[in-house]
């Protein structure tokens, strides 16, 4: 009995004791400042290299020897005698620099952002940034408390960072209360699923997705159920049912007109750069607007952090770099740059994206319509650029400025015996931004944006045949100004309010020699908008909510469109969470195609603004319900929607049937689910995705106004297994979906007089659907650690049985034989990639 009172005792009285101790505790100044008092000395400080120190005074009966080694044992400094009256305190380290360090992952390494890093008994506060750096900007004598809602809270004594680097500060983190992350790992490494069910990718911290050899920001989106490409390119990409053109491309607030290189095969984002990718299907921030589909925001943004980083990457088709450099102790500037070299070399990778992107164009046709042979010769290249400069102006204060350039060029040369033509297509999109945040402190946040974007698209074709001369042209140019300000009442509740000023001009321009002819547009909107968004979380944030307002007013059309957005979520146990999305959006943008051959036929799309006529604003209604399990390495979603856009133009849907000159509007409805299986097997990755879509048209001007939408994609599914092993990857996976309708023909009536009166009857629109489409893909990767720098081989094969799947078939009269004949796209055959990436 006495044991267990004397060990109670002392468990109870051990706390005491250190808080006892802990308030003996002064200011090293003031310990010094008595000790030469009492021994009529003087020491020669600095007092900046004293004041993270706060220890316990001396014993009163040690001699001054030994209270000067005690202090040099309780502390980082070295004490000298210079006489018996003077001594030299000075820090054995050669401090020059801020309390700084790394947190990091306990369990995998990894750097940890947006950890909150405050001093106790101070308004000082600031947020770990890239690889899980933060710098403090003053140096203090009080603990220093670290936060993250996903690792468990850690307090820090100023003297541990005190040291000649940064340290590495390992944080644990929390299994089974990451309430704001539903699943740290969605389908790959670098893919979380948030609590307000969006998407963020982090490429840099990818894993492996079979096909690709380096992380694809646009590719990668095609892994996530909904979301799908219908002729596999990332310049038409089709969310739950809408257009290419319904989605919002930002980088870092700029936006992005032109998604692809290659004309759609490639993203323009260089995947380099420490970028995160928020990805919305719905319940979208009032924050964004311009898009009646999915939002992506692509910010490559961090905080200051010092040090040097570089890095190269270079594949069959293009070389790529990226470098961060420190200007001084508060800010850096960040370079990205990447180049084809398709101009100069013809891989077997580049000759296979030209086969799959030239097909059935204006480039082909001319030498399948021609009695003469043709010679052809190609000159194909791409680059893209990005530019930020990042200044930590104080500890409140950050200004970021960007810059990024897309460039696609191409020129044809063809020549027969008798004749030659040249054609020529540019395709580019330039934009730049700054940003001024202000974290004036826990509870107070606001932010002043402005950015630019300018897109232009021009194409010079000449006839071989008739020495026709012909060009087109579409530009944009997008000025935008926002503010913003956060109130964070507390943990469980904030208010977020904003507003935003953007104004858009179109050019379209197309002029022919002979016979002579010149059309010239210009439109121009400016659209206002207000913003409100409320967040709240219970307690024990099992229950977070997300309601938002955006209003917009349009110039053109002089209409007010209300946006309401919602998202709700509970968490029902451990295991199992519930959510509710909903949302109104407007757009007052879109793609129309007048003609299939126009631009080529590559890309045959152009911009125009909505004026209320031939050409509405477009609004959408969404929600959708999501349940989600994750317990033991299995992650299991299903999430059934409906979805509904009205406003929408017949000649931005790309018709090649009977309505294809019939220009009228509608609306389309979608209601479907999406379904994700995804289970960890010892070091094998497994996921198996499912999407059902019921799409269909409603226009009041066709007969029959009901049919199939033409990007509906009944039924898809997406498999795949990455198996990973210390610093070896391998992974294979398939796709397979329903083919994409199309209308069959059920006659044809030929005037031989004059062809171009030649008509084809078509049966019931869309009510036909191409063989089913399959691909298998293969990628591996191998990382070697080579002293401080990282060398990774990495390799892809994209439709590894070769199979040769139909992506689009349409019909035409073959005027030499007076008959109907089919026009099939085809996918891309078997494709080889190889890529070799350098880190310094």
């Amino acid at each position: 009995m006495f044991n267990k009172r004397f060990l109670f005792f002392i468990l109870f009285l051990f706390p005491i004791l250190c808080a006892a101790q802990d308030d003996r505790k002064k200011p090293l100044s003031e310990i010094l400042d008595a000790i030469g008092r009492e021994y009529n000395i003087s020491f020669n400080k600095i007092d900046e290299e004293l004041i993270v120190y706060r220890i316990s005074p001396p014993d009163s009966k040690l001699s001054l020897s030994e209270k000067l080694k005690y202090i040099e044992k309780h502390t980082r400094l070295r004490i000298e005698a210079v006489n018996d009256k003077y001594y030299s305190v000075f820090n054995d380290v050669g401090m020059d620099k801020p309390l700084c360090g790394y947190l990091l992952d306990k369990e995998t390494g990894q750097g940890i952002e947006n950890a909150q890093i405050s001093i106790e008994g101070s308004t000082t506060s600031l947020a770990s940034g890239i690889n899980g750096f933060f710098s403090i900007p003053v140096l203090t004598p009080n603990l220093i408390s670290i936060n993250h809602l996903g690792y468990e809270p850690k307090i820090i004594n100023p003297q541990d960072l005190y040291v000649s680097d940064c340290p590495k500060i390992f944080l644990t983190p929390i299994i089974l209360q990451l309430n704001e992350v539903i699943a740290e790992r969605y389908l790959t490494l670098g893919i979380t699923k948030k609590e307000f069910g969006e998407l963020v990718l982090k490429p840099r911290k990818f894993g492996l997705l079979p096909g690709l050899t380096e992380p694809d920001v646009l590719q990668t989106m095609l892994q996530i159920p909904g979301i799908a490409s219908i002729d596999e390119t990332v310049s038409n990409i089709s969310v739950r049912g809408g257009t290419h053109d319904q989605n919002l491309f930002l980088w870092n607030g700029i936006r992005i007109y032109q998604t692809g290189h290659f004309f759609g095969l490639i993203s323009p984002f260089n995947p380099l750069p420490s970028t995160s990718i928020t990805i919305y299907k719905n319940g979208t921030s009032a924050f964004y607007g311009e898009s009646v589909s999915s939002t992506v925001d692509i910010t490559s943004s961090t905080p200051f952090a010092p040090g040097f980083y570089t890095a190269f990457n270079a594949d069959m088709i293009s070389a790529s770099f990226f470098t961060k450099v420190n200007i001084d102790t508060k800010s850096d500037i960040q370079v990205s740059g990447r180049r084809s070299y398709t101009d100069g070399l013809e891989t077997p990778t580049y000759k296979s994206y030209r086969e799959r992107v030239f097909q059935n164009t204006t480039i082909t046709d001319v030498a399948q319509n021609s009695d003469l042979p043709v010679k052809s010769d190609d000159n194909f290249y791409f680059y893209d650029f990005s530019l930020q400069y990042n200044r930590q102006i104080d500890s409140l204060h950050t200004l970021t400025v960007n810059g990024i350039g897309i460039h696609n060029f191409l020129e044809i040369k063809q020549k027969t015996p008798v004749a030659q033509r040249e054609v020529h297509l540019i395709q580019q999109n330039f934009g730049a931004s700054i940003a001024f945040n202000s974290d004036w402190n826990l509870k107070h946040k606001s932010f002043v944006k402005g950015n630019f974007s300018w897109y232009d698209v021009e194409a010079e074709n000449e006839a071989i045949e008739n020495y026709q001369e012909t060009f087109q042209k579409n530009r944009i140019f997008t000025k935008d100004l926002s503010v913003g300000y956060t109130f964070s009442g507390s943990q469980q509740f904030g208010v977020a309010v904003g507003y935003e000023i953007n104004e858009t001009s179109i050019i379209n321009l197309d002029r022919i020699n002979d016979p002579e002819f010149s059309k010239r547009s210009k439109e121009v909107n400016v659209t206002n908008s207000g913003v409100a968004e409320v967040q709240f979380k219970s307690k024990y944030s099992d229950i977070y909510t997300k309601v938002g307002v955006r209003v917009n007013s349009y110039s053109k059309t002089g209409k007010i469109i209300t946006e309401p957005r919602l998202s709700l979520g509970k968490l029902l146990n451990e295991k199992f969470r519930i959510e509710v999305l909903g949302e109104r959006k407007s757009q007052s943008m879109s793609q129309i195609i007048d003609l299939q051959q126009d631009f080529l036929g590559i890309e045959k799309r152009r911009w125009v603004l909505a004026n209320d006529t031939e050409t509405p604003l477009q609004i959408s209604w969404q929600s959708s319900v999501a349940l989600t399990y994750n317990y033991k390495d299995l992650l299991l979603t299903i999430e059934p929607f409906y979805k509904k856009t009205e406003g929408i133009s017949s000649n931005s849907q790309g018709f090649q049937n009977q309505f294809e000159f019939l220009d009228t509007t509608g609306s389309y409805t979608v209601f479907g689910g999406e379904f994700l299986f995804q289970k960890k097997i010892w070091r094998f990755y497994n996921w198996l995705s499912y999407t059902y879509n019921n799409n269909e048209y409603n226009f009041i001007g066709y007969v029959p106004p009901q049919f199939r939408n033409n990007y509906s994609i009944s039924n898809a599914i997406s498999a795949a297994t990455v198996y990973e092993w210390n610093n070896y990857k391998i992974g294979i996976g398939c796709k397979w979906h329903t083919g994409k309708v199309v209308t069959e023909p059920d006659g044809y009536s030929i005037d031989t007089e004059n062809p171009a009166n030649s008509v084809i009857e078509y049966k019931h629109p869309n009510s036909k659907e191409l063989n089913d489409y399959f691909q298998v893909n293969l990628s591996f990767s191998k990382n070697w650690k080579i002293g401080k720098s990282d060398f990774s081989l990495n390799g892809a094969v994209t439709n590894l049985l070769n199979r040769q799947n139909i992506l689009n078939r349409y019909y035409r009269i073959n005027k030499q034989n007076n008959n109907i004949e089919s026009v099939n796209i085809y996918s891309i055959g078997f494709t080889t990639n190889l890529g070799l990436k350098l880190i310094l």
